[in-house]
């Protein structure tokens, strides 16, 4: 009969029970570790559990996480990141902790950002997860949340006063860029700025425009006029057309910002990488090539992602963690600079 599954019904301690011939105490004591006093024979033990194989049990998630305190779920947390498709960074982060998890067999819930304080309260007072990720700016309301229901937490890409973090080395990687594009010989450069106000963001323009400055160079900041996918504002394209002194490279303060810049330089007939630079931050490799290879840093991101479940593991199993993880950032040569 088609759909016959619809009616199947799984196995049960009771079951199992009964097949053995103990009772379902018995039973939970083997599968499912549940705390009594029932002594269990090392016999009883192999048959209750040859029986719950033939009978195709499955221990019980909830019945599990009553006898142990754990459910087996940590969460993403992203408050100041737009989760979509565009989003390179988010889907770096969460590959690497999707592989975290996998290997050590936790599953990963996924919060975007729009959630109300009570659905923020929601999913940390009624422990449907062990413990959270961060990526969230310092004012986000989870914060004060945490620090009052002592949910095990760990922030990723920027730091939070009173959790562990897992960052990039973006001071290094702002030096990186000043420092090659003094190499290309660059005297005015234009760099597109956050306009949210990330602690890392504004690490590495600060780390650039310092060491761009030792070296020389004439440093244009602009932010984001209208959000992330912002075109180039008519100041930046003067600067840029300036006979006298132009604009010769730009520095996106990551790698998104740095490829839509490319793509509106190339359709206004601009040569990228030759008559001007443009270099990125993160080091996202794209699914497709693109036109050309974007120079950037790579902040590493997915390994990041994977660092963060493994010390959010060790907090969970009681042990202690630095306070911040920094992982060392690497130039990419592309084709852009």
């Amino acid at each position: 009969m088609p759909h016959e599954w619809n009616r199947a019904r799984s196995a049960t301690l009771k079951d199992v029970a009964r097949e053995v011939g103990v009772c379902e105490s018995t039973v939970s004591v083997v599968l499912n570790g549940a705390r009594s006093g029932t002594r269990v024979s090392e016999r009883t033990r192999e048959a209750v559990i040859t029986a719950a194989r033939r009978l195709g049990y499955r221990p019980n998630g909830q019945a599990r996480s009553l006898v142990t305190g754990r459910t087996g779920r940590i969460a993403l947390y992203c408050g100041s990141s737009v989760v979509d498709r565009r989003n390179l960074f988010f889907m770096e982060v969460m590959c690497g902790m999707l592989a975290a998890c996998d290997s050590r067999g936790l599953n990963l819930l996924i919060h975007g950002p729009g959630r109300n304080e009570a659905d923020i309260l929601n999913l940390v007072s009624n422990r449907s997860v062990d413990g959270i990720v961060m990526v969230a700016l310092s004012d986000d309301p989870m914060i004060g949340l945490l620090n009052d229901l002592k949910v095990p937490a760990i922030s990723i890409g920027d730091r939070i006063p009173g959790l562990p973090c897992v960052v990039t080395d973006d001071a290094a990687g702002g030096v990186m860029q000043a420092e090659y594009l003094s190499y290309r010989g660059h005297r005015r450069v234009l760099y597109r700025a956050s306009q949210v106000q990330y602690d890392s963001a504004k690490t590495r323009q600060q780390a650039f425009v310092t060491r761009a400055t030792e070296l020389g160079m004439d440093v244009m900041v602009v932010s984001e006029p209208t959000g992330f996918f912002s075109r180039l504002s008519r100041p930046e394209w003067e600067a840029i057309e300036d006979a006298q002194h132009p604009v010769t490279a730009i520095v996106g303060w990551e790698d998104v910002v740095a490829g839509l810049i490319c793509e509106e330089l190339r359709s206004a007939g601009r040569r990228v990488g030759q008559e001007i630079d443009v270099i990125g931050f993160n080091g996202f490799e794209y699914v497709m090539r693109p036109v050309q290879r974007l120079t950037s840093i790579d902040a590493h991101w997915w390994e990041i992602g994977e660092k963060s479940v493994e010390l959010l593991e060790t907090l969970l199993n009681g042990g202690s963690i630095s306070p911040k993880t920094t992982f060392p950032v690497h130039f990419i040569q592309g084709e852009t600079a």
